[in-house]
């Protein structure tokens, strides 16, 4: 199982070019993808912001919502995830301290875009970082 967090997912769903294609063969090297149950919102909001920076037509956009209702991602809780999330406060926000515990939960690997998941302290969450750009 590996953990995608919403860059990675945003990712894999909107670029055509190598950055989507390398997020999207560590997505398939790993078929079961884990994510709190916030990161579909969460994918959905940025979705909405290429949108409304017009980076993407209406059609392209509900493209998009549609292929990520397709994909089949296992939702975990975040209530349960909520006392480490504090532990990690300092460092990161809620939503991004959500995948890092899920990642240390499951002892799974969790997939990134953002470098900064990478050098979160006090986490060991295993975390694997796309470079972009």
């Amino acid at each position: 199982m590996i953990v995608l967090d919403a860059s990675a997912v945003v990712e894999a769903i909107t670029d055509v070019g190598a950055r989507g294609q390398q997020v999207r063969e560590v997505m398939m090297g790993d078929g079961d993808w884990a994510m709190p149950a916030h990161g579909p919102t969460e994918v959905a909001n940025a979705l909405r912001g290429l949108r409304l920076a017009r980076l993407t037509t209406d059609e392209e956009f509900r493209g998009q919502l549609a292929l990520l209702q397709r994909m089949e991602l296992v939702l975990f809780p975040v209530s349960p995830l909520l006392s480490r999330v504090a532990d990690l406060a300092m460092n990161a926000t809620a939503y991004d301290a959500a995948y890092l515990v899920l990642g240390e939960v499951l002892e799974a690997r969790v997939l990134t875009t953002d470098r900064k998941l990478a050098t979160v302290p006090g986490t060991h969450a295993d975390v694997h970082v796309v470079a972009i750009g």
